[in-house]
């Protein structure tokens, strides 16, 4: 809050005497004689505050009168903004024995519109001290952290958040950056009902009831907001499975499930950061990870609650994708999962068709999805030796749906397109495969082979799929040798037939029961696409 929106000032000779000794005891004298004149007061500081060098006294008087009664309440709002503006002169010792005790005295009065200014005021400065005065607040840290939560507790209404809320959410999230996760004992004082008004019964159950009112959406979302704050703040007792931190927990559940899909969108955005900060914790052991925390996380997503909803259904992949990154080898229970749903197999009744009625959105972002675990996680070969088959199936999923992109757009083909560095990189994971005995067991070499010849089957006898794409799959094998056993069936001046197999895919295989695709490659894509048309692919 700046001076001038604080202070009405006005053009006019200033009466009051400003003492001509820079002595402390005659500033003090100065600042004191006007407590009751706003103006006059300003105009002391102004004066006072063009001496450097006497800066660090100012602020040292101003937070003593901030303890004083009697002042003008536009004085103590000039006060504040001048500790925000020059929060560099302020010391904890200042902050704990003057700054504080207001704070705590505002804060205890309640339903006064006319203090709702020195409110934001002090919410203000506290957002200054946290993010860039930490060090002096860290003495006082549990007193005034549950000053502040208790605030919350008992101001927080259905109006008042319109006046303060954003800015609430402003300072909690610094809080939680520069303060979390906050040690056993705090977490444990701050878990006292009998002193801790923001874990109430009362308190937790009146935000059930906001979250839940779908005539308030913009309450609602403050809420999860809110509630996203408080769960990593007191994350410790949610850890811990504390009955105060399963009331925590319960606040959000009904978030999930409520009839407006803007709200199940914040849900699952709140609940991406609220796993990503829990997970960061130093002192967290990794079968706690693997087991409860785990099954915690995975909560949200077990059920089917945003597919009618493109922004919902958004959200949940991409807190899906937060989880991935937090248990990248997790196959059946985390990666999987997230593939059917992000690509629509969770509402269609065909395994392998290559089109779902679902968000265009969801499907792209599996599309990158699968770029990114073939590019850039070092589990990738481990994961594709177990479920390679079904990454192959969401990945040509990827590739049709960007190829019929191209052809609606009229792209022209880039090397560097997702879909075709996507699809080098698989092939080139599979021959470091196979290529290593007793790697990958041989039910699973035969579902990815099978999968391979199937799909390039589909795609072949797919008449949405141009023939150029084709072509540019196809010389993916040559290009980076992938281990086909290739045997010339027919060759003259117009025709090169080849039989692609996928039988002896490394040297130490004797499976010779794949099945065989033929692959027509003639001299022009005209003559291929003319083939295409009139026959079908023979095996």
């Amino acid at each position: 809050m700046s001076t001038s929106s604080t202070i009405t000032t006005r053009k006019t000779r200033s009466t009051c005497v400003i003492s001509n000794s820079m002595d402390i005891s005659n500033i003090v004298d100065d600042f004191h004689g006007n407590l009751h004149s706003p103006i006059q007061f300003t105009h002391i500081y102004n004066q006072y505050y063009q001496s450097q060098t006497q800066r660090s006294t100012i602020i040292n008087i101003l937070c003593n009168i901030l303890t004083t009664e009697n002042v003008d309440r536009k004085i103590f709002l000039f006060i504040l903004d001048c500790i925000i503006t020059n929060y560099d002169y302020l010391s904890d010792i200042q902050f704990k024995q003057d700054v504080l005790p207001f704070i705590k005295q505002t804060f205890l009065i309640k339903d006064d519109d006319n203090n709702n200014d020195i409110i934001l005021s002090i919410i203000r400065l506290f957002i200054v001290l946290v993010e860039y005065r930490s060090n002096i607040l860290t003495l006082t840290l549990i007193e005034w952290l549950s000053c502040l939560l208790n605030f919350l507790a008992t101001h927080l209404t259905s109006t008042t958040y319109v006046i303060y809320g954003d800015l609430i959410i402003d300072l909690l999230s610094k809080i939680n950056k520069q303060f979390t996760p906050l040690s056993k004992e705090i977490v444990e004082i701050l878990s006292r009902t009998s002193t801790s008004l923001i874990i109430s019964a009362n308190f937790l159950n009146q935000l059930k009831l906001w979250i839940q009112n779908t005539d308030d959406i913009r309450l609602a979302i403050f809420i999860i907001h809110l509630w996203e704050s408080l769960a990593i703040l007191l994350s410790r007792l949610i850890i811990r499975g504390h009955a105060k931190g399963n009331e925590i927990l319960a606040v959000i559940e009904d978030a999930f499930i409520v009839s407006n899909y803007s709200i199940r969108s914040a849900a699952f955005t709140a609940w991406s950061s609220f796993m990503l900060h829990i997970h960061n914790f130093d002192d967290i052991d990794a079968h706690q990870l693997n087991n409860r925390l785990l099954k915690l996380f995975l909560t949200p997503f077990l059920s089917d609650s945003t597919s009618k909803s493109k922004s919902a259904s958004i959200s949940k992949c991409h807190a899906w994708i937060t989880l991935i990154s937090l248990y990248p080898k997790n196959i059946n229970d985390i990666i999987l999962p997230f593939l059917s749903f992000a690509f629509g197999n969770h509402i269609s009744s065909k395994i392998n068709s290559t089109t779902t009625a679902w968000w265009s959105e969801c499907r792209q972002i599996g599309a990158q999805f699968i770029y990114d675990f073939l590019m850039k996680n070092i589990h990738c070969e481990y994961i594709l030796t177990i479920a390679g088959d079904q990454i192959l199936n969401y990945l040509f999923d990827s590739i049709v749906d960007q190829l019929l992109d191209y052809k609606l757009n009229s792209i022209k083909i880039d090397d560097n397109s997702l879909w075709l560095i996507s699809w080098n990189a698989y092939l080139n994971h599979l021959i470091n495969i196979f290529k290593t005995n007793n790697l990958i067991h041989e039910n699973q070499r035969v579902a990815i082979n099978t999968c391979l010849l199937t799909r390039i089957e589909q795609l072949w006898i797919d008449s949405r799929i141009e023939t150029r794409f084709l072509l540019k799959l196809f010389e993916t094998f040559e290009q980076i040798g992938f281990p086909l056993a290739i045997e010339t069936v027919l060759c003259d001046s117009s025709i090169r037939t080849k039989t692609l197999s996928a039988a002896q895919v490394h040297p130490s295989s004797s499976n010779h029961k794949s099945r065989k695709i033929f692959i027509f490659a003639f001299k022009n894509e005209l003559e291929i696409e003319k083939f295409r048309r009139c026959e079908c692919l023979f095996y």
